[in-house]
């Protein structure tokens, strides 16, 4: 096999009974690349000379691993190639799995006829204190050996760069070569608690019948955060499927956290941001009189603290669009645009809504004017930063005089984005129990609202604020979560307290035996091939359901029956 398809295998190790490690290796099958500041004369060599450059090259490929003490112990599965000295990937990426305890060393062979070599190892090498590893190697040898402690590693991607110069047709050359790998466990790392992960696995994945939970880090978990090591890192990564966070505080603890993206409003200016105010007064919108509008949260005794851009302003589309790539560069995986509002949200300094002047026409800012400038600045966030996960927060409503979502702007903002944000979710105060076509605030609108957006390929995550109602609403939400979902939604709580956690956020349901249907006592239901889920809409009388065997609540109670309040809820578990 060609030396270009050799692979690193690296190695986590869990302390305790029986530990199993599964080590995924990721081989890029690319052919090594050759550089120099002087390339065009690597294509004027002979051709003996150039096969010769490129077989010296080839060498710097051979990544080997000193051979695993535990290799019997592997999975039935784990390919034999773990029992050897030195790991080669497949012709194609595939996963080895089997058990590597100690520490474990990396090797690179190279030529002797070399000036200096060099090995980057990146990744989450440690929660506590991410660090990059640097290895220099000495003029004249021919081998570079890299070793590290495995016990602490984390989940994720790691990358190796080897550079090196190399002696061929007489000369020196630069050789960069570059290889990845992933590391994933089957068992928590040293440290964690295996009581409290025994619900959460490997994290949960696509498909019907898991529960995929968005944390949202507020500065509530700030200090939580601050003093977080392994365990609370492995805790989240476990547990999360997904976190948003804000940039600044957030960016050194990426390294070790589940993937996140950052959050982004999409057309605030901040009121204590006097630089931007003073150089470009033009980027917030005004009323009638010049005075400044704003975004109507958080407003107090005539002050909001932001200010209202103005999204139809291609500077301020320019700016926010250059502001967004730097972050991303930090290594967020995606934005989270907060007021990607289609119904017009904007107010004086005290609150009170009321339309501003479009700087485009001189006129008041129309509706549809509104709805178009949210969907041409989507679109060219889109265009833009095409591999940034985009994630709008909405109001599900948004369009309610004009036919909500069945508006051709509303259409193409949310077709540009990747998912939606439900604030509150099946939380929200206003939905009501009616199931009928005029009732446009009810459960079944809601639900009915969240199936279109599944017809065009958009998720949504039902972000939901349940205050003090605690799990109740937690359970209520989850319920519709699991009435509506398709594979790909999310689910959250914004009032969760730092660190703290509920088990209905790890239930793993298995696949749907049929889709939800509402009872003829207005009561919405779900099957599983594990569990069942009821939910009784709001502002109704209780309904208590009979079930036909035992069942288990959440809480682990075995029950024959089940009382809904209104709003209420059950997701009940076999027995």
């Amino acid at each position: 096999m060609s030396p270009c398809r050799s692979a690193v295998a690296h190695t986590v190790t869990a302390n305790g009974p029986d530990p199993f490690v599964s080590v995924a290796t990721l081989c890029s099958l690319t052919p090594m690349l050759v550089s120099s500041p002087e390339a065009g004369r690597v294509r004027s060599l002979s051709g003996v000379a150039r096969k010769l450059m490129l077989a010296l090259a080839a060498l710097l490929t051979v990544l080997s691993i000193a051979p695993a003490a535990q290799a019997a112990a592997a999975s039935k599965k784990a390919p034999k190639l773990l029992s050897k000295s030195k790991i080669v990937a497949p012709s194609t990426s595939k996963v080895l799995t089997g058990t590597l305890s100690g520490k474990k060393k990396c090797a690179v062979k190279f030529p002797a006829a070399n000036k200096s070599v060099s090995i980057t190892v990146t990744g989450p090498l440690s929660a506590k204190k991410p660090k990059t590893k640097k290895l220099k190697v000495k003029k004249g040898s021919r081998t570079s050996t890299c070793t590290w402690a495995t016990k602490s590693y984390l989940d994720g991607k790691y990358r190796f760069a080897i550079k090196a110069k190399v002696k061929a047709s007489g000369r020196y050359w630069n050789v960069s070569i570059k290889r990845a790998l992933t590391v994933k466990n089957k068992q928590p790392v040293a440290g964690l608690n295996p009581k409290a992960m025994a619900n959460a696995g490997d994290g949960p994945g696509l498909g019907v019948g898991n529960t995929r939970y968005v944390g949202r880090l507020e500065s509530s978990w700030d200090n939580w955060i601050n003093t977080s090591g392994l365990v609370e890192s492995g805790w989240m990564r476990q547990h999360m499927w997904g976190a948003v966070a804000h940039t600044g505080f957030f960016d050194s603890k990426l390294i070790w956290a589940p993937p996140t993206i950052v959050y982004k409003d999409l057309y605030a200016v901040y009121a204590n941001d006097s630089a931007t105010l003073a150089a470009h007064p033009d980027w917030v919108l005004k009323d009638a009189a010049g005075n400044r509008m704003a975004i109507p949260w958080g407003c107090a005794n005539g002050s909001c603290p932001q200010f209202a851009g103005d999204i139809g302003n291609p500077a301020f589309r320019a700016e926010w669009i250059a502001q967004a790539r730097l972050e991303l560069a930090k290594g967020y995986k995606g934005l989270w645009i907060d007021d990607a509002n289609m119904e017009m949200r904007i107010s004086d300094q005290f609150g009170v809504e009321k339309a501003p002047i479009d700087p485009r026409t001189g006129a008041t800012m129309t509706f549809a004017s509104w709805r178009k400038y949210i969907a041409e600045f989507l679109e060219q966030i889109r265009r833009e930063l095409p591999q940034a996960q985009l994630v709008a927060n909405v109001l599900w409503f948004g369009g309610t005089s004009i036919g909500r979502d069945a508006d051709q702007f509303i259409q193409r903002a949310y077709t540009a984005v990747d998912r939606l944000n439900l604030e509150r979710g099946f939380n929200d105060d206003g939905l009501t129990g009616g199931a009928t076509a005029r009732d446009i605030w009810s459960v079944e609108a809601f639900m009915s609202f969240i199936d279109r957006m599944h017809d065009r390929g958009i998720p949504v995550t039902l972000d939901s604020i349940a205050g003090d109602r605690g799990k109740p609403a937690w359970e209520y939400n989850l319920a519709g979560y699991y009435l509506v979902d398709r594979g790909e939604d999310a689910i959250g709580e914004l009032s969760l307290p730092p660190g703290e956690w509920w088990s209905g956020w790890d239930l793993r349901l298995g696949g749907p035996k049929a889709d939800r249907l509402r009872r003829s006592d207005g009561v919405y239901t779900r099957e599983f091939q594990s569990g069942s889920v009821f939910l009784n809409p709001p502002r109704g009388a209780a309904k208590k359901i009979t079930l036909p065997k035992p069942m288990k609540r959440i809480d682990g109670s075995v029950v024959t029956s089940v009382t809904l309040a209104s709003p209420g809820a059950a997701v009940l578990l076999p027995v």
